[in-house]
């Protein structure tokens, strides 16, 4: 049996590849890509990471932001 996080999972993810422009927080919007996105939550492409920490909780493992698609 393996410990993939993927068998793991309680929803699928759908795997979409979205140019996007998000601000963390009330920063500036940077150029981001929505990579996937499922029930549970969503992953972001940045080459910024220093801004993404500005908007995100640790300690919740959530990120608060607004989204221009």
């Amino acid at each position: 049996m393996s410990d993939s996080s993927d068998e793991q999972r309680n929803s699928n993810r759908l795997q979409i590849d979205l140019p996007i422009q998000a601000r963390m927080g009330s920063g500036e919007h940077i150029d981001q890509e929505i990579v996937d996105i499922s029930a549970s939550g969503m992953q972001v492409r940045s080459t910024d990471f220093e801004v993404l920490k500005g908007g995100f909780d640790a300690q919740h493992n959530e990120g608060t932001f607004e989204i221009r698609i």
